[in-house]
């Protein structure tokens, strides 16, 4: 039976009914500094709490080891950031997947952060590892990967570093020109599902996914660009 670890950060949580559910369901939770604050809030206690741990209450930090968690501090300096060190923890504890909520919002220095540690190669080869918010997940999928949703749910495409090349899909609304996303050109932003599910594959490259519950974002802004209808055929 697959096992998976909720890590909860210190950033903004938007659904807190999408966060509580994956809290009660996970197998291991563990926390990063303030995201401890974010289990409170539901009434959890982490199983490992991990950090510098600069931005947690003592009263709180008591309680914590009073319930049976455990502590790791480290350093406030220190070559990796406190979410660096609980991904590589539970990549190291040997989960299937990784759920990270709190990782999204308030700093974008932050996010752009947290969505570096997809690439970190302790997870990459091993683990799935997706961010979490409520009718959002940013992953980078695997060959032939199966996307699960609704129809007119947005799948937003961009490529990591190299460009994507041969790229296939069966499910989306369109298909990129030359069969390849570059980074250097946002071209995939909010491809769509015709169906409830979608099936991707490429040749080469890094591919990040962000999946977006249209029933949750359809109605915000966007630049006038919706979808890939400027340059993309249509599957």
């Amino acid at each position: 039976m697959e096992k998976t670890c909720v890590l909860v950060l210190g950033g903004k949580i938007c659904d807190r009914q999408a966060f509580i559910k994956a809290v009660l369901s996970a197998d291991f939770i563990l926390a990063a500094d303030s995201g401890a604050h974010h289990l409170a809030d539901a009434g959890r206690f982490p199983d490992v709490i991990m950090g510098d741990l600069d931005s947690i209450d003592p009263d709180q930090m008591r309680r914590m080891e009073a319930a049976g968690c455990r502590i790791r501090r480290y350093p406030v300096e220190k070559d990796d950031t406190d979410s660096c060190l609980a991904v590589k923890e539970a990549a190291a504890m040997g989960f299937d997947a990784i759920e990270i909520w709190g990782a999204l919002g308030s700093r974008i220095d932050h996010t752009f952060a947290n969505l570096m540690l997809l690439l970190l190669p302790e997870v990459q080869q091993w683990q799935r590892i997706t961010l979490r918010d409520g009718g959002l997940a940013v992953f980078l999928p695997q060959h032939g990967q199966i996307l699960a949703g609704r129809p007119g749910d947005y799948v937003s495409l961009f490529a990591l570093g190299n460009p994507v090349l041969g790229f296939r899909n069966r499910g989306l609304k369109y298909q990129p020109p030359g069969n390849r996303y570059d980074m250097n050109y946002p071209l995939g932003i909010s491809n769509e599902l015709i169906g409830t599910e979608a099936w991707l594959d490429w040749d080469e490259g890094v591919l990040l996914c962000m999946q977006l519950d249209r029933e949750t974002y359809g109605g915000t802004e966007n630049d006038g660009n919706n979808g890939c209808d400027c340059r993309a055929t249509a599957t």
